[in-house]
Protein backbone atom coordinates (compact mmCIF):
# COMPACT_ATOMS: atom_id res chain seq x y z
CA UNK A 1 0.00 0.00 0.00
CA UNK A 2 1.30 3.15 -1.20
CA UNK A 3 1.84 6.53 1.19
CA UNK A 4 -1.10 8.46 -0.38
CA UNK A 5 -3.28 5.13 0.41
CA UNK A 6 -2.88 5.00 3.94
CA UNK A 7 -2.75 8.73 4.62
CA UNK A 8 -6.08 8.93 2.78
CA UNK A 9 -8.31 7.93 5.57
CA UNK A 10 -6.59 10.24 8.05
CA UNK A 11 -7.26 12.92 5.78
CA UNK A 12 -11.24 11.75 5.72
CA UNK A 13 -11.16 11.75 9.54
CA UNK A 14 -9.42 15.05 9.70
CA UNK A 15 -11.84 16.97 7.32
CA UNK A 16 -15.01 15.25 9.13
CA UNK A 17 -13.52 16.28 12.45
CA UNK A 18 -12.92 20.28 11.16
CA UNK A 19 -16.66 20.23 9.53
CA UNK A 20 -18.07 18.87 12.84
CA UNK A 21 -15.73 21.52 14.94
CA UNK A 22 -16.98 24.19 12.54
CA UNK A 23 -20.98 23.60 13.12
CA UNK A 24 -20.37 22.86 16.98
CA UNK A 25 -18.95 26.86 16.59
CA UNK A 26 -21.73 27.85 14.69
CA UNK A 27 -23.92 26.51 17.40
CA UNK A 28 -22.46 27.53 19.85
CA UNK A 29 -22.30 31.12 18.98
CA UNK A 30 -25.78 31.54 17.15
CA UNK A 31 -27.31 32.78 20.07
CA UNK A 32 -24.33 35.43 20.30
CA UNK A 33 -25.17 38.74 17.65
CA UNK A 34 -22.10 40.67 16.25
CA UNK A 35 -22.04 44.23 16.92
CA UNK A 36 -23.45 44.95 13.55
CA UNK A 37 -26.14 42.47 14.26
CA UNK A 38 -27.12 43.99 17.43
CA UNK A 39 -26.91 47.36 15.18
CA UNK A 40 -29.44 46.36 12.32
CA UNK A 41 -31.79 44.16 14.36
CA UNK A 42 -32.70 47.40 16.48
CA UNK A 43 -34.20 48.91 12.88
CA UNK A 44 -35.56 45.45 12.27
CA UNK A 45 -37.32 45.99 15.94
CA UNK A 46 -38.54 49.56 14.98
CA UNK A 47 -39.86 48.23 11.97
CA UNK A 48 -41.54 45.30 13.50
CA UNK A 49 -43.49 47.16 16.14
CA UNK A 50 -44.55 49.94 13.45
CA UNK A 51 -46.11 47.04 11.75
CA UNK A 52 -47.73 45.53 14.91
CA UNK A 53 -49.12 48.63 16.25
CA UNK A 54 -50.98 50.27 13.14
CA UNK A 55 -54.85 49.08 12.80
CA UNK A 56 -56.83 47.61 10.90
CA UNK A 57 -57.77 49.92 8.13
CA UNK A 58 -55.87 48.90 4.74
CA UNK A 59 -52.76 50.91 4.56
CA UNK A 60 -49.55 51.66 2.03
CA UNK A 61 -46.60 50.01 2.93
CA UNK A 62 -43.09 51.40 1.29
CA UNK A 63 -40.34 48.51 1.56
CA UNK A 64 -36.59 48.63 0.50
CA UNK A 65 -33.30 49.03 2.31
CA UNK A 66 -31.90 52.41 3.73
CA UNK A 67 -33.30 54.93 0.42
CA UNK A 68 -36.77 54.47 2.03
CA UNK A 69 -35.66 53.89 5.46
CA UNK A 70 -33.91 57.78 4.73
CA UNK A 71 -36.08 58.31 2.29
CA UNK A 72 -39.68 58.70 2.69
CA UNK A 73 -41.90 59.88 5.24
CA UNK A 74 -45.01 57.86 6.00
CA UNK A 75 -46.57 60.61 8.32
CA UNK A 76 -46.31 63.05 5.26
CA UNK A 77 -47.96 60.61 2.99
CA UNK A 78 -50.64 59.26 5.68
CA UNK A 79 -51.75 63.26 6.10
CA UNK A 80 -51.67 64.22 2.53
CA UNK A 81 -53.42 61.40 1.15
CA UNK A 82 -55.49 60.21 4.04
CA UNK A 83 -54.02 56.84 3.97
CA UNK A 84 -52.51 55.38 6.17
CA UNK A 85 -48.72 54.19 5.71
CA UNK A 86 -45.63 52.50 7.31
CA UNK A 87 -41.91 53.06 6.11
CA UNK A 88 -40.61 49.63 6.50
CA UNK A 89 -37.33 50.39 5.23
CA UNK A 90 -34.11 48.52 6.46
CA UNK A 91 -30.65 48.10 5.52
CA UNK A 92 -29.80 47.49 2.54
CA UNK A 93 -26.91 44.92 3.44
CA UNK A 94 -29.64 42.58 4.55
CA UNK A 95 -30.79 41.61 1.22
CA UNK A 96 -34.41 41.88 -0.47
CA UNK A 97 -35.33 37.94 0.81
CA UNK A 98 -34.96 38.57 4.57
CA UNK A 99 -36.74 42.42 4.13
CA UNK A 100 -39.75 40.53 2.67
CA UNK A 101 -39.51 37.68 4.94
CA UNK A 102 -39.96 40.05 8.02
CA UNK A 103 -42.83 42.21 6.12
CA UNK A 104 -45.14 39.24 5.02
CA UNK A 105 -46.74 38.88 7.76
CA UNK A 106 -47.56 42.26 8.47
CA UNK A 107 -49.74 42.45 4.62
CA UNK A 108 -53.47 42.32 4.77
CA UNK A 109 -55.99 42.21 2.03
CA UNK A 110 -56.43 45.86 0.30
CA UNK A 111 -53.09 46.82 1.04
CA UNK A 112 -50.45 48.36 -0.96
CA UNK A 113 -46.84 47.42 -0.98
CA UNK A 114 -44.13 50.26 -3.02
CA UNK A 115 -41.22 48.24 -3.60
CA UNK A 116 -38.07 50.79 -3.88
CA UNK A 117 -35.07 48.39 -4.23
CA UNK A 118 -31.57 49.77 -4.38
CA UNK A 119 -29.94 49.29 -7.90
CA UNK A 120 -27.07 46.45 -6.29
CA UNK A 121 -30.13 44.80 -4.56
CA UNK A 122 -31.14 43.04 -8.25
CA UNK A 123 -27.85 41.69 -7.97
CA UNK A 124 -28.37 39.67 -4.73
CA UNK A 125 -27.45 35.97 -4.03
CA UNK A 126 -28.48 33.82 -1.22
CA UNK A 127 -24.79 32.59 -1.22
CA UNK A 128 -21.75 33.25 -2.91
CA UNK A 129 -20.33 36.76 -2.31
CA UNK A 130 -22.94 38.11 0.12
CA UNK A 131 -23.07 41.22 2.43
CA UNK A 132 -21.51 41.12 6.04
CA UNK A 133 -24.97 42.39 7.39
CA UNK A 134 -26.46 39.55 5.87
CA UNK A 135 -24.15 37.10 7.31
CA UNK A 136 -24.43 38.53 10.34
CA UNK A 137 -27.80 38.53 11.08
CA UNK A 138 -28.58 35.29 9.46
CA UNK A 139 -25.57 33.62 12.16
CA UNK A 140 -27.61 35.60 14.78
CA UNK A 141 -30.83 36.87 15.17
CA UNK A 142 -32.43 35.87 11.99
CA UNK A 143 -31.03 32.68 11.82
CA UNK A 144 -34.68 31.44 11.13
CA UNK A 145 -34.45 32.34 7.53
CA UNK A 146 -30.98 30.75 7.52
CA UNK A 147 -32.12 27.30 8.11
CA UNK A 148 -35.30 27.80 5.54
CA UNK A 149 -32.75 28.33 2.64
CA UNK A 150 -31.77 25.12 0.80
CA UNK A 151 -29.13 23.35 1.97
CA UNK A 152 -26.37 24.19 -0.31
CA UNK A 153 -26.84 27.43 0.35
CA UNK A 154 -26.48 27.08 3.95
CA UNK A 155 -23.17 25.04 3.37
CA UNK A 156 -21.68 27.50 1.55
CA UNK A 157 -22.84 30.74 4.16
CA UNK A 158 -21.04 29.01 6.70
CA UNK A 159 -17.94 28.57 4.61
CA UNK A 160 -18.52 32.23 4.16
CA UNK A 161 -18.40 33.26 7.51
CA UNK A 162 -15.17 35.20 8.60
CA UNK A 163 -13.65 34.15 12.09
CA UNK A 164 -13.78 37.59 12.45
CA UNK A 165 -17.74 37.22 13.08
CA UNK A 166 -16.95 34.05 15.63
CA UNK A 167 -14.17 36.68 17.56
CA UNK A 168 -16.81 39.06 17.95
CA UNK A 169 -19.63 37.20 18.88
CA UNK A 170 -17.25 35.36 21.71
CA UNK A 171 -16.15 38.81 22.65
CA UNK A 172 -19.46 40.61 23.38
CA UNK A 173 -21.07 37.81 25.12
CA UNK A 174 -18.15 37.24 27.50
CA UNK A 175 -16.05 40.38 27.99
CA UNK A 176 -17.48 41.79 30.96
CA UNK A 177 -16.45 45.36 30.20
CA UNK A 178 -18.24 44.89 27.19
CA UNK A 179 -22.41 46.05 27.34
CA UNK A 180 -24.00 44.61 23.91
CA UNK A 181 -26.19 47.93 24.08
CA UNK A 182 -23.85 50.11 23.03
CA UNK A 183 -23.57 48.47 19.81
CA UNK A 184 -27.74 49.41 19.11
CA UNK A 185 -28.74 51.73 16.79
CA UNK A 186 -28.89 55.24 17.92
CA UNK A 187 -30.98 56.61 15.61
CA UNK A 188 -34.54 58.27 16.18
CA UNK A 189 -37.13 56.53 14.46
CA UNK A 190 -40.98 57.34 14.82
CA UNK A 191 -43.68 54.79 15.10
CA UNK A 192 -44.37 55.09 11.59
CA UNK A 193 -40.65 53.88 10.65
CA UNK A 194 -39.72 56.85 9.88
CA UNK A 195 -36.02 58.47 10.36
CA UNK A 196 -35.92 61.48 12.58
CA UNK A 197 -32.38 62.19 13.11
CA UNK A 198 -30.89 63.03 10.00
CA UNK A 199 -32.07 66.96 10.19
CA UNK A 200 -28.75 68.40 7.79
CA UNK A 201 -26.55 67.99 5.20
CA UNK A 202 -23.51 66.25 6.41
CA UNK A 203 -22.29 64.81 3.08
CA UNK A 204 -20.74 67.22 0.88
CA UNK A 205 -21.11 68.19 -2.93
CA UNK A 206 -17.36 67.43 -3.40
CA UNK A 207 -18.01 63.84 -1.80
CA UNK A 208 -21.33 62.91 -3.33
CA UNK A 209 -19.56 63.45 -7.26
CA UNK A 210 -16.79 61.02 -5.73
CA UNK A 211 -19.00 58.30 -5.02
CA UNK A 212 -20.97 57.50 -8.02
CA UNK A 213 -23.23 53.87 -7.68
CA UNK A 214 -21.05 51.05 -9.54
CA UNK A 215 -24.24 49.33 -9.45
CA UNK A 216 -25.99 51.72 -11.65
CA UNK A 217 -22.79 52.17 -14.24
CA UNK A 218 -22.32 48.85 -14.88
CA UNK A 219 -24.37 46.31 -16.97
CA UNK A 220 -26.96 45.48 -14.50
CA UNK A 221 -27.99 41.65 -14.09
CA UNK A 222 -30.86 40.68 -12.17
CA UNK A 223 -30.17 37.21 -10.38
CA UNK A 224 -31.45 34.10 -10.35
CA UNK A 225 -32.53 34.35 -6.57
CA UNK A 226 -33.38 37.62 -7.01
CA UNK A 227 -35.91 36.88 -9.32
CA UNK A 228 -36.85 33.83 -7.52
CA UNK A 229 -37.63 35.86 -4.11
CA UNK A 230 -39.54 38.45 -5.95
CA UNK A 231 -41.95 36.71 -7.89
CA UNK A 232 -42.48 34.71 -5.30
CA UNK A 233 -43.38 37.72 -3.32
CA UNK A 234 -45.44 39.07 -5.99
CA UNK A 235 -47.67 36.02 -5.83
CA UNK A 236 -47.75 35.85 -2.16
CA UNK A 237 -49.39 39.32 -2.19
CA UNK A 238 -51.75 38.36 -5.29
CA UNK A 239 -53.09 35.32 -3.37
CA UNK A 240 -53.29 37.77 -0.36
CA UNK A 241 -55.18 40.57 -2.40
CA UNK A 242 -52.24 43.24 -1.82
CA UNK A 243 -51.30 45.65 -4.42
CA UNK A 244 -47.86 45.92 -5.46
CA UNK A 245 -46.28 48.78 -7.35
CA UNK A 246 -42.64 49.59 -7.64
CA UNK A 247 -40.65 52.63 -7.82
CA UNK A 248 -36.89 54.10 -8.11
CA UNK A 249 -34.59 54.60 -4.78
CA UNK A 250 -33.67 57.94 -4.42
CA UNK A 251 -30.01 58.99 -5.35
CA UNK A 252 -27.66 61.86 -5.79
CA UNK A 253 -28.21 63.48 -9.25
CA UNK A 254 -24.64 62.35 -10.11
CA UNK A 255 -23.56 64.32 -13.56
CA UNK A 256 -21.99 60.36 -14.80
CA UNK A 257 -25.88 58.98 -14.81
CA UNK A 258 -27.54 61.25 -17.80
CA UNK A 259 -26.69 60.72 -21.17
CA UNK A 260 -25.51 57.76 -20.08
CA UNK A 261 -25.92 54.06 -22.49
CA UNK A 262 -25.34 52.06 -19.52
CA UNK A 263 -27.89 53.87 -17.17
CA UNK A 264 -30.25 53.95 -19.79
CA UNK A 265 -30.06 50.12 -20.38
CA UNK A 266 -30.38 49.31 -16.52
CA UNK A 267 -33.47 51.39 -16.52
CA UNK A 268 -34.91 49.97 -19.38
CA UNK A 269 -34.02 46.57 -17.92
CA UNK A 270 -35.46 47.17 -14.25
CA UNK A 271 -38.47 48.48 -16.09
CA UNK A 272 -39.28 45.74 -18.38
CA UNK A 273 -38.35 43.04 -15.47
CA UNK A 274 -41.19 44.17 -13.00
CA UNK A 275 -43.62 44.47 -16.91
CA UNK A 276 -42.80 40.65 -17.18
CA UNK A 277 -44.00 40.26 -13.30
CA UNK A 278 -47.07 42.54 -14.23
CA UNK A 279 -45.97 45.00 -11.43
CA UNK A 280 -46.52 48.86 -12.50
CA UNK A 281 -43.69 51.35 -12.43
CA UNK A 282 -44.53 54.64 -10.83
CA UNK A 283 -42.67 57.34 -11.71
CA UNK A 284 -39.21 57.71 -13.54
CA UNK A 285 -35.98 57.01 -12.40
CA UNK A 286 -34.76 60.68 -12.80
CA UNK A 287 -37.80 61.91 -10.15
CA UNK A 288 -36.11 60.14 -7.31
CA UNK A 289 -32.53 61.58 -8.03
CA UNK A 290 -31.75 64.90 -6.06
CA UNK A 291 -29.06 67.59 -5.74
CA UNK A 292 -26.34 67.48 -2.77
CA UNK A 293 -28.16 69.69 -0.51
CA UNK A 294 -31.16 67.40 -0.02
CA UNK A 295 -29.07 64.41 1.45
CA UNK A 296 -27.82 63.90 4.83
CA UNK A 297 -24.16 61.53 4.86
CA UNK A 298 -24.49 59.16 1.78
CA UNK A 299 -25.70 58.71 -1.94
CA UNK A 300 -28.72 57.19 -0.91
CA UNK A 301 -29.66 58.53 2.37
CA UNK A 302 -31.78 61.97 1.91
CA UNK A 303 -31.83 64.39 5.30
CA UNK A 304 -35.33 65.80 6.70
CA UNK A 305 -35.63 68.51 3.62
CA UNK A 306 -34.79 65.68 0.91
CA UNK A 307 -37.36 63.53 2.78
CA UNK A 308 -40.24 66.41 2.02
CA UNK A 309 -39.59 66.89 -1.34
CA UNK A 310 -39.03 62.93 -2.33
CA UNK A 311 -42.21 62.01 -0.31
CA UNK A 312 -44.28 64.52 -1.94
CA UNK A 313 -43.30 63.84 -5.23
CA UNK A 314 -43.96 60.15 -4.56
CA UNK A 315 -47.73 61.10 -3.71
CA UNK A 316 -47.73 62.51 -7.14
CA UNK A 317 -47.05 59.74 -8.86
CA UNK A 318 -48.92 57.01 -6.89
CA UNK A 319 -52.29 58.89 -6.81
CA UNK A 320 -53.29 56.91 -10.46
CA UNK A 321 -52.62 54.14 -8.24
CA UNK A 322 -54.13 54.86 -4.93
CA UNK A 323 -57.73 55.89 -6.31
CA UNK A 324 -58.01 52.37 -8.46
Amino acid sequence: MSTQSKLFPAFIVGFLAAGLAWAGVLEFISDKPVPNAVFTQTIVDAKLNTAKKTGREARVTFIGGSNVLFGIDSRQFSEETGRPSINFGCAAGMGPELILNLVKPSLRKDDVVVLCWEYGQYAFTRSGRVNLTYLNLLFGPQQKLLNDLPGGDRFKLSLSLPASHVRQAIATSFNPYINAAVYRCPWTIDSGGNIRSNKRQIITNAELKRQPLGSLLTETVITKDVNEILSEFVRYCRKKEVKVLASWPNTFAHPDYFDNPTVKANFGLITNYWKSLQVPVVGKPSDAMLAAEFFHDTNYHLNSKGVAVRTSTLIKNLKPWLAK
